[in-house]
């Protein structure tokens, strides 16, 4: 059982990290996208949309099982 804990600690942190960048890369790209490029997206007929929420669903809980993990057997990793 503690290897099956092991391995999933590892799939958090994987998980936690990629999300979370995946999460402010898509922050980053809508604050960068200003009116000029909207109107080019209108005129082009192109719906943008930026989805943030099952990234940072993902982050909140693989950051949680990390921290849980932390806090129960004091380590991490």
């Amino acid at each position: 059982m503690d290897k099956f804990i092991n391995f999933i600690d590892i799939l958090a942190w994987i998980l936690a990290v990629i999300s979370t960048l995946f999460v402010i890369g898509r922050l980053i790209a809508y604050s960068m996208y200003d009116d000029l490029d909207r109107l080019r997206d209108k005129l082009n007929r192109v719906h943008v949309k930026f989805p943030i929420v099952n990234g940072s669903i993902l982050a909140i809980v693989c950051w949680a099982w990390i921290i849980a993990t932390y806090l129960v057997e004091g380590k991490l990793l």
